[in-house]
């Protein structure tokens, strides 16, 4: 549903949490659902509005189903948005400009349907 609250599960540069003496709990990042679409391949993403970081790549997009209650997976997380920028700066001797990437607050998470598809692939082929 559009505009719901997901999160995001993972370890961002290799971190970790420790709460109550369990030593490799994810970091959990707040999202907004905002759009999907279909890639030529077939392929549905989910567009999400939220930061995240390096090391979140491969985890776990998750929702609280309204109707049921329960925690859901939605998907796997497979990149961020991000924007080339050029940045100027001066030296007393010069001036330069630089290209930066800046993250953009978009999120790109391929459909856990994809993931389900791949494991029943191996099942079958091994």
């Amino acid at each position: 549903m559009f505009s719901q609250d997901m999160y995001i599960l993972r370890y961002p540069y290799g971190l970790a949490l420790q709460v109550g003496g369990i030593d490799r709990l994810p970091f959990v990042k707040k999202c907004t659902l905002s759009a999907m679409y279909q890639s030529m391949s077939g392929v549905n993403n989910l567009l999400r509005d939220g930061f995240d970081n390096l090391g979140f790549s491969g985890g776990s997009v998750v929702f609280v189903n309204m109707q049921s209650n329960e925690i859901q997976i939605a998907g796997v997380i497979s990149a961020y948005k991000a924007e080339r920028t050029a940045v100027g700066f001066s030296t007393p001797s010069a001036q330069s400009q630089a290209t930066v990437s800046l993250n953009t607050g978009i999120i790109v998470a391929t459909d856990i349907k994809c993931a389900i598809d791949a494991i029943k692939l191996h099942q079958s082929t091994t």
